[in-house]
C-alpha cells in the first residue's frame, strides 16, 4: 500500500482515496473492492495463452476458450458504477493480457486508455515479460505497475525487471515442492530488483490454512518485509469484469451496472 501511495498525486479525482485505503477490508461495499478486468484474447476456441500453467484456475471453465474482450462502454461503467473509491484497475487473465500482442494491441490499448480517461491508474499482470520488454516503448507510458508471473530464477529477467519501477513479481506456492529453502532462494534472487514479491496459493492445492504453512509464512514475512502470501480467498475478493459481466467469486452480479 505504501508503494502505491506515492502514485496518488497522479490522479485527478474527487473520490475519497483515504476511505478506500483504510476501509476495504472492513466494509462489504462494492465501491471499496479492488477491480480487475479479465482478458482472454481467445480465437477459434483456443485459450488465449501459452497453456504452460499446471495450476491454472481458468482452463477448466467455459471462459477458457471464450474471447473476453470487453466493450469499452462496459469498461467505462466498470470504473465508475456504484461510486468506485479505488484508484486503479488491474488487467489480468483469463488468458494473458499480452498474448498475441501484435494482433491484440489495439484492443488492449483502447481498454487502457478508456480506464485512464476515467482518472484511474492501470496495473497489468502477465507471464510474458519478453513481450513487455519488446514493447516497452508502448506499454511503459500507459502502465502504472506491471506484475510478472515468473516461476524460475532467470538472470535475463532479473536484469530487465530491475530497470523498471515500481514492479512486482509473483509465483505459485506449491505445498509439495515449496520448501523454505526454495522459497528463500527465490526471494534472495529477486528481492533487490523488485518492489514486491508475491507467493500465490495454488487453486488446485489450497494449503495456506494449515499450521505448517502458516509457520512458514510467518517466518518468511518477518524476515522479508517486501514478501506477501496471497490466499485464494484474497485473490478472489475482487470485482471482475468478464467481457460483459461483473462477477464476485465467479458469481455474476446481475444489477451491478444499475446506478
Amino acid at each position: 500500500m505504501e508503494l502505491e501511495q506515492k502514485h496518488l498525486d497522479e490522479i485527478h479525482s474527487n473520490k475519497d482515496i483515504s476511505l478506500y485505503l483504510s476501509a476495504r477490508t472492513f466494509v462489504k461495499d462494492y465501491s471499496t473492492f479492488n477491480r480487475s478486468i479479465i482478458l482472454n484474447f481467445a480465437e477459434n476456441g483456443k485459450h488465449g495463452c501459452d497453456n504452460t500453467c499446471e495450476y491454472c484456475s481458468w482452463k477448466n471453465t467455459p471462459d477458457a476458450k471464450r474471447n473476453l474482450t470487453p466493450n469499452l462502454e462496459y469498461v467505462k461503467n466498470f470504473c465508475n458504477t456504484k461510486n468506485f473509491l479505488g484508484y486503479k484497475i488491474t488487467l489480468s487473465g483469463g488468458g494473458d493480457p499480452l498474448y498475441n500482442f501484435d494482433k491484440n494491441w489495439t484492443d488492449l490499448q483502447d481498454i487502457i486508455i478508456t480506464i485512464k480517461e476515467e482518472n484511474l491508474l492501470v496495473d497489468i499482470i502477465t507471464r510474458k515479460w519478453k513481450t513487455y520488454a519488446a514493447h516497452l516503448n508502448l506499454l511503459e507510458p500507459l502502465i502504472n505497475m506491471p506484475s510478472f508471473s515468473i516461476d524460475i530464477l532467470d538472470f535475463d529477467f532479473r536484469e530487465f525487471v530491475g530497470s523498471l519501477a515500481p514492479t512486482r513479481i509473483s509465483t505459485i506456492f506449491d505445498p509439495e515442492t515449496s520448501t523454505i529453502g526454495k522459497v528463500i532462494d527465490y526471494i534472495e534472487f529477486y528481492k533487490d530488483y523488485v518492489d514486491m514479491i508475491y507467493f500465490r496459493e495454488d487453486y488446485n492445492k489450497p494449503c495456506f490454512l494449515t499450521n505448517k504453512i502458516q509457520n512458514i509464512i510467518k517466518f518468511i514475512t518477518t524476515k522479508y518485509p517486501n514478501v506477501r502470501f496471497l490466499s485464494n480467498m484474497v485473490c478472489s475478493n475482487n470485482l471482475f469484469l468478464v467481457k460483459d459481466e461483473v462477477r464476485l467469486n465467479q458469481n455474476e452480479i446481475k444489477d451491478f451496472f444499475i446506478k
